[in-house]
């Protein structure tokens, strides 16, 4: 009879592993998304791949900073991440598309107190602001997941970017 109890425990404790397991690769909380263990994740609702991790500093002559506009345009347009070269700066819709209120809201590395709802197959948030593709003159759009808004920043303001590109 332990012998009996002591298997079905072990059975449970694995079906229980093999269940965190599918959990962590397609979460609950955004199940288009699928974590393509290089890096990237892609989303099936919107077919876009993104960088796991956003970028909110650069090494520039010793001192590290937060990223312009102008540079993260460029570190998309350089980037070969994964093997692809087409990485570009998302678009609003494209950013607001990866936060989700179903997800746990997840703290950022730099803001204390401060969290974003987004699936945890993303790297930690570093930051609530977030570049946008989209320029006005000496201004570019930033989304800003502190509030849920938009709003326009100096393009030499410092802010944190995340890559996408299209998978077509």
């Amino acid at each position: 009879m332990k012998i009996k109890f002591l298997a079905i425990g072990i059975v449970s404790m694995f079906i229980s592993a093999c269940a965190s397991m599918d959990s962590a690769r397609q979460p609950d909380c955004q199940a288009s998304l699928t974590d393509n263990g290089d890096g990237t994740i892609t989303d099936t609702a919107t077919n876009l791949m993104w960088i796991t991790n956003d970028y909110f500093r650069e090494n520039a002559g010793g001192m590290n900073r937060w990223v312009d506009w102008e540079n993260a345009i460029s570190m998309a347009e350089a980037s070969e991440a994964s093997g692809y070269t087409n990485w570009r700066v998302p678009t609003e819709e494209e950013l607001m598309s990866i936060v989700n209120s179903n997800c746990k809201a997840r703290g950022t590395t730099i803001l204390e107190g401060f969290t974003i709802p987004m699936s945890p197959l993303f790297g930690d948030p570093t930051y609530p602001f977030f570049w946008t593709s989209t320029e006005n003159g000496e201004k570019a759009t930033i989304v800003n997941y502190k509030t849920g808004t938009t709003q326009e920043a100096p393009k030499t303001a410092g802010n944190t970017v995340r890559f996408v590109r299209n998978l077509n």
